[in-house]
């Protein structure tokens, strides 16, 4: 098992979890009826790539979302996984954004992790803001250029997200980046997070 360091996640945009709006459905419902629950739910994803910003949305469709979540959890598809990775809208949809990550983190990285790239890549930066916060938990070199590239932003929220997943990534170009980070990085709380990282790493090196 990779060895990681637990640098926790930047909570910079996410609020208090908002009440669940979550519908359920009944543990006998057949095929057919999951099915057009699920197609209904990938129909509502398929057109909010991405949802509103989070001050302006109707609450329908936050709960909307919040439903499609909660299915997906208890009835988990692949044909969601690339949608809901390139859904998120600025701000933090009333804490539902981070339940996304309990969703993806269902399906096997072989599957997520070529959507996940495709999705660091995105020109939105609350995509690439969630996603990076996703990559924590599907550390693989594949992803370490999109990784390195958001940890070059100039906001402090995209940075941090990026280290943080960077951090469990064991790569030699990934060592050298956050070297170099460590350096130049303008704030006194990542640059001691990069200086943590870096020394966990040199240690392994002495083990």
């Amino acid at each position: 098992m990779l060895d990681t360091i637990d640098v926790g996640k930047s909570t910079a945009k996410r609020g208090d979890p908002a009440e669940s709006c979550s519908t359920k459905y009944p543990a006998e419902s057949d095929d057919r009826e999951i099915g057009m629950q699920i197609d209904e739910a990938l129909e509502f994803l398929k057109a909010h790539q991405p949802m509103g910003p989070t001050q302006t949305i109707p609450q329908s469709e936050i709960d909307a979302y919040d439903a499609a979540l909660e299915l997906f959890i208890e009835t988990p598809d692949d044909r969601c996984v690339a949608l809901f990775l390139n859904s998120f809208g600025e701000g933090d949809l009333d804490g539902v954004y981070v339940q996304v990550e309990d969703v993806i983190t269902e399906f096997d990285p072989a599957l997520v992790l070529p959507h996940l790239k495709q999705a660091l890549g995105s020109p939105r930066d609350s995509v690439r803001y969630w996603c990076a916060q996703i990559a924590a938990e599907f550390p693989s070199a594949d992803i370490a250029l999109e990784l390195i590239d958001i940890a070059k932003s100039n906001d402090f929220d995209l940075r941090s997200a990026a280290v943080s997943a960077l951090a469990q990534i064991e790569d030699e170009t990934v060592s050298a980046f956050l070297e170099q980070m460590s350096q130049t990085e303008p704030d006194p709380e990542l640059r001691a997070l990069l200086a943590e990282i870096l020394a966990h790493r040199e240690s392994k090196k002495m083990d």
